[in-house]
């Protein structure tokens, strides 16, 4: 959805892999598959146009958020090279559970109950997913706060996007906290009474539209280059065209 834009707006080279999926390919199959992507794409840079010197950044959305956060604590604890430099992770999942949070941060740890009958994903779809995807909520390769911390301070900077009527904000901000505090960059959007997935289900709303031109915004961030040099209209680059049917409804194509 956003890696053509994204490669226009800032002559970038994009990566879209795919990995096999639960339930039939359970924790960590996806995750191994994606770091293997990862690890390829480190070594074939070169053949993709890509200097990774200008910027290599690992990203996802939502469950794709949690593989890229992992993603990149694996990458600073293997010393990948070229580095990884930046993580864009809106909407990020990975404390499922309030036993595997860091001390810490606990008693910020209330989303799962508060908003525990959240519209797109609730209690119940939430129990299913993990069912399925049976993860390992005291590995890395899931929970990018499990022990030991002593790496995650050389991780690199990261762009969070929290929705605010979301089981999972609190996974985003306590994310954002413990990065902080271990001394990383932190570029953290708060999306306020929205749930998961929002600007996809109403992208008509202000907070939507917000949603994406802070995706550009995060991206020039975490590469270190100013929107300035843009092309005109870059905020809304990033939007799906509406298109009309017969009956004169319109609706976002994807």
């Amino acid at each position: 959805m956003y890696a053509r834009p994204l490669a226009q707006l800032f002559g970038a080279s994009v990566l879209c892999p795919s990995y096999r999926f639960a339930p039939e390919h359970a924790f960590p199959t996806g995750v191994e598959d994606a770091w293997a992507t990862l690890q390829w794409a480190a070594s074939h840079a070169s053949e993709l146009g890509a200097d990774p010197t200008r910027g290599f950044l690992v990203g996802g959305i939502s469950s794709g958020a949690n593989f890229a956060v992992a993603l990149t604590r694996r990458a600073v604890e293997v010393g990948l090279q070229p580095r990884v430099t930046g993580t864009w992770a809106p909407i990020f999942m990975g404390l499922n559970e309030k036993d595997v949070v860091p001390d810490d941060y606990k008693t910020f740890w209330t989303s799962h109950e508060q908003h525990r009958n959240a519209l797109v994903i609730d209690e119940g779809k939430a129990a299913t997913m993990w069912e399925y995807y049976k993860p390992g909520v005291e590995s890395p390769l899931f929970n990018p706060l499990a022990p030991p911390l002593d790496k995650i301070g050389a991780m690199p900077k990261i762009f969070l996007q929290v929705a605010g009527h979301d089981m999972f904000r609190d996974d985003g901000l306590i994310l954002a906290y413990a990065l902080q505090d271990h001394g990383v960059g932190v570029k953290l959007e708060v999306y306020p009474g929205v749930c998961h997935s929002f600007w996809v289900f109403a992208p008509g709303l202000t907070l939507s539209k917000r949603f994406v031109s802070d995706i550009v915004e995060g991206f020039a961030w975490l590469l270190g280059v100013s929107t300035d040099g843009l092309d005109p209209g870059w905020e809304t680059a990033m939007s799906m065209p509406t298109i009309k049917i017969d009956d004169g409804v319109e609706v976002q194509s994807k």
